[in-house]
């Protein structure tokens, strides 16, 4: 499978190394990274192949979120005694898995989270099934 014309800013891997010796040497440019480069790079590739690593364990264990857990415990655990690191530096996920979303003065109702998260980014396209740009400024400014 040839690869389409264009514009790329992606990480070399193995695969894609083999679809790009099969195209003239002369067709393609590679540039090498810096250490801080590559950071950003890096941690996209580890979240994506994660990403499709969790996919997998989900349709093999029907949906076991405990399954899931382990498997990214395991994960971190081999990378903190690879790097010998600082236990906190590397923290395991608790069982079962749990997300904090707010902490706030006792006896007060919890915040209310923006309907578009805060982890993650989100685009507004003004579609009538998306959250409105003035109400997720005031529930997060709140």
């Amino acid at each position: 499978m040839s690869l389409p014309l264009g514009l790329y800013d992606q990480l070399l891997t193995d695969a894609l190394r083999r679809r790009l010796a099969q195209l003239p040497s002369d067709s393609s440019t590679l540039d090498n990274l810096s250490a801080e480069q590559a950071t950003p790079l890096l941690a996209h590739l580890v979240a994506q192949s994660l990403g499709r690593v969790l996919d997998d364990s989900r349709a093999r264990h029907k949906s076991d979120l405990d399954a899931q857990l382990d498997l990214i415990n395991a994960l971190l655990v081999e990378l903190r005694t690879r790097l010998a690191s600082d236990p906190e530096r590397i923290d395991t996920l608790s069982v079962p898995a749990t997300r904090l979303r707010a902490v706030h003065t006792a006896g007060q109702s919890a915040p209310v989270l923006p309907l578009t998260g805060l982890a993650e980014p989100w685009l507004f396209t003004a579609a009538k099934s998306s959250p409105s740009l003035l109400h997720e400024l005031r529930t997060e400014a709140a």
